[in-house]
């Protein structure tokens, strides 16, 4: 199935949403219970809702500046690392949300394979869709470029910022076949869109819910 771009929701709506669709896959797409891990779980927005509902969830994130009080993730286990580094192995859940596009290519590559082994890796991402560009779009934004074999994105320039990428200056921002198309080449067997391409800052985001 090749998803495409549908009416985008407003920006008002957005945390709304990204709520509402994360409440829905841990409800309908997750059996419980099981192991989960929130790679880049930053505020542990995520990591608190998934564990809500019953998972068993190790949060990890290179930097700790943004967890919430103790209280409020009481339960979870937080790690910080570079999650380039972090095993895999033993869970069933994967949770990528709001991190894959600050990675290279070749990390994402990486990643995707690693995380075969869980039973679903649930993936929130902006992908490049030109039609929601801005008017006045920076360079990198137009400028498509060709990543492996034969896959689209544009290069994005990472800011200096808690939400930023660790350690690598450029990330790679593909656009939605491609990202479909590398998820089954590197061993899923189904890429489900969750709800509408959302618009951001810079163009369109998406979640997906994988299964090797």
């Amino acid at each position: 199935m090749t998803a495409s771009p549908r009416q985008p929701l407003t920006v008002a709506s957005l945390p709304k949403f990204r709520t509402a669709a994360f409440r829905h896959i841990l409800k309908h797409e997750l059996p419980l219970p099981g192991r989960a891990v929130d790679l880049g779980a930053g505020h542990l927005w995520f990591s608190i809702m998934a564990h809500r509902y019953g998972l068993d969830v190790t949060a990890v994130d290179a930097r700790s500046e943004r967890l919430p009080p103790a209280e409020e993730w009481q339960g979870i286990t937080f790690v910080e690392s570079d999650i380039r580094d972090f095993p895999l192995d033993g869970y069933d859940y994967v949770f990528v949300l709001g991190l894959l596009y600050h990675l290279t290519f070749e990390d994402q590559v990486t990643l995707f394979r690693r995380a075969l082994t869980a039973r679903v890796f649930v993936l929130d991402t902006q992908v490049h869709v030109p039609e929601l560009i801005r008017e006045e779009p920076e360079a990198w934004e137009t400028d498509i470029r060709t990543y492996g074999d034969g896959y689209f994105g544009v290069d994005y320039p990472e800011r200096d910022t808690a939400q930023a990428s660790w350690g690598n200056p450029i990330s790679v921002w593909l656009t939605e076949p491609s990202l479909i198309r590398l998820a089954r080449d590197c061993g899923y067997r189904t890429v489900e869109p969750v709800g509408p391409v959302y618009p951001t800052m810079w163009g369109g985001r998406r979640f997906y819910v994988l299964r090797p």
